[in-house]
């Protein structure tokens, strides 16, 4: 076979061996390391014999020849595959790749942990999406644990970048990252009172990372979610805390409700333009639209999106008021939500651009904290 251009003829002594992975080394001692290495892969059934080279994007490698080649399957005709390299992909164009060949995942994480050059570029690409998605920040470093420390990476997402989207998590391995990403996949939207909040999640045969006051403290300041024991008095609990997620959301369980909501909305829409009738800029169109949303809508308030009798501040109350252009805050604290479909613009007609569209709606949040007051009264 040809290494790099080269000829890389070789005698093999098979001699003694007894096995595929004695075969693979005879092999490598016959090609030299400096050439290329050999193993067998149990996997495949097949040896791979990996070319020495600086930059992959350059190494070649042919097919083998000659009395031992086919015995061996080097060749094309006996099922020989040759993996040419490529350079090392960065994050932007590895999750572009992903997001081409399917968009129908919302969280990510990595199986082994990585650098926090790895953490940031992940981060960032998670924050430029529009919320869409979000990423599971693993660490395992001892620094999230220390207080005041500005080395450890949730403090170079939140605070030095100011990265939304991401959920840092302190953890003892990967099955952490997977346990964030399964609660977000079982949230079940059809179900009425279907939300739930990560925090308090129990997952079992997963062991505890935090076990004392003090972790627990400086972790939950610093940004970090964790699995942790709790114990007071008689009892002793597992689960998750915080439930956090990076940016305006501030929870995950509302950031993925919102990724849901914006999904099915969208949905919806192109249902009504797939409808075989015109929508007009008129009142009829806004209506047709309206009514596109109204089972999507009335779906995510069922399943505990969406709200009635919040109490909204009067800069909350304001800044609706200034878009509308009416003060619309009793029909959000009634309903939980509004709808806002602006004027049919002539411009707008004339380019059959989108009239301006908004769902305000009240989230409602969830109680994750009681401070109890017990007053015996004689």
């Amino acid at each position: 076979m040809s290494i790099n251009g080269k000829s890389a003829s070789a005698e093999v002594n098979f001699n003694g061996v007894t096995s595929f992975a004695g075969a693979a080394t005879a092999l490598q001692s016959a090609l030299t390391a400096a050439v290329a290495t050999v193993v067998f892969d149990t996997t495949q059934n097949a040896f791979v014999i990996t070319a020495a080279g600086a930059k992959p994007e350059s190494t070649t490698i042919t097919f083998g020849s000659g009395s031992a080649a086919e015995p061996l399957k080097m060749t094309s005709n006996t099922g020989a595959v040759i993996s040419r390299g490529a350079p090392v992909s960065d994050v932007p164009d590895t999750m572009a790749a992903i997001k081409d060949a399917s968009q129908q995942w919302a969280g990510f994480s990595t199986v082994s942990e990585v650098t926090d050059e790895q953490h940031l570029a992940f981060s960032a690409w998670a924050n430029g999406q529009g919320k869409r998605y979000f990423y599971v920040a693993w660490t395992t470093s001892g620094k999230a644990k220390v207080k005041g420390d500005t080395s450890h990476i949730a403090y170079q997402i939140i605070t030095v970048n100011n990265y939304s989207a991401v959920v840092p998590v302190f953890a003892s391995d990967g099955n952490r990252a997977a346990a964030v990403l399964g609660y977000a996949a079982c949230l079940d939207f059809v179900r009425p009172e279907g939300r739930v909040p990560f925090k308090f999640r129990e997952y079992e045969g997963l062991a505890a990372d935090v076990t004392s006051g003090s972790d627990y403290d400086t972790l939950i300041a610093a940004g970090y979610n964790f699995y942790g024991k709790y114990a007071e008095n008689s009892i002793v609990e597992d689960y998750w805390a915080d439930g956090t997620i990076t940016g305006d959301f501030g929870w995950l369980d509302s950031f993925c409700g919102q990724i849901w909501l914006n999904a099915n909305l969208q949905g919806a829409v192109i249902s009504l333009f797939k409808s075989n009738q015109t929508i007009p800029y008129n009142n009829e169109g806004r209506a047709l639209v309206a009514a596109s949303m109204s089972d999507v809508i009335q779906q995510y308030k069922r399943w505990g999106g969406i709200r009635e009798g919040v109490t909204l501040t009067e800069a909350q109350k304001k800044q609706i008021n200034n878009v509308v252009g009416e003060d619309v805050s009793s029909t959000l604290f009634a309903t939980g939500y509004y709808l806002y479909i602006g004027d049919m613009l002539p411009s707008l007609r004339a380019t059959r651009s989108s009239p301006s569209c908004t769902l305000w709606y009240c989230d409602g949040g969830s109680i994750q904290k009681l401070v109890i007051a017990s007053t015996e009264v004689q």
